[in-house]
């Protein structure tokens, strides 16, 4: 897919997310940390598109991170995880903020957003960082419906999954709209960085 002149839309957005989500999945007995499932899952898609796609990519891999954490659930693998976890999120941070930066740059090249419009109160890479994550739960909400189809399970599932997929079609014409009302004037945006403040540096 060619994202080189253009905004995201929703439909955009999810094919990059499933394919990200189902090149994971025929890998994932090889990637062992973050740093291997970047090198070995290599963007497929350009400009705005391989940003996306590295935060779709971590958020994956945290899922699993902390699906090991539930499994292994001694003290040397929660350390582990904690650690991983902690480095995956200070990049998945900065993975928002490249995204965050790209679409504003594109916008302000052509004008936008006008800053009296209204402020909108969540930037556009926030939204799809919610929407990687939803897009998470109903792969392995089909998954596990695929396991317990004829149990006693299988209404509890198809409601679950009913009610997320619910939520990331809602968010995904929220992001659209977002998109069709910065373009009209009537929405503005701002990127704020990210400041992490732990307990430590409040005493220091």
């Amino acid at each position: 897919m060619d994202t080189s002149n253009r905004l995201p839309t929703s439909t955009d957005l999810m094919q990059i997310f499933w394919t990200v989500i189902d090149r994971w999945h025929e890998q994932e007995s090889v990637l062992t940390s973050l740093d291997t499932a970047e090198q070995v899952l290599k963007p497929q898609f350009s400009n705005w598109g391989a940003l996306v796609e590295n935060i779709q990519l971590i958020n994956t891999y945290q899922w699993h991170m902390e699906d090991r954490s539930r499994a292994d659930a001694n003290d040397k693998v929660l350390t582990e995880v904690k650690r991983a976890i902690d480095n995956s999120n200070s990049r998945r941070v900065k993975a928002i903020e490249n995204l965050d930066a790209y679409l504003l740059g594109a916008l302000k090249e052509v004008g936008l957003p006008v800053s009296s419009a209204p402020l909108h109160s969540e930037s556009p890479a926030l939204i799809i960082d919610r929407m990687t994550i939803l897009a998470l739960k109903i792969y392995h909400l089909k998954s596990e419906l695929a396991d317990v189809v004829g149990t006693m399970n299988e209404d509890f599932i198809n409601i679950q999954l009913l009610n997320i997929t619910e939520q990331f079609e809602d968010l995904a014409s929220c992001l659209d709209r977002l998109f069709d009302d910065i373009a009209a004037g009537k929405t503005s945006i701002k990127m704020y960085r990210q400041i992490k403040i732990y307990d430590k540096e409040l005493s220091d």
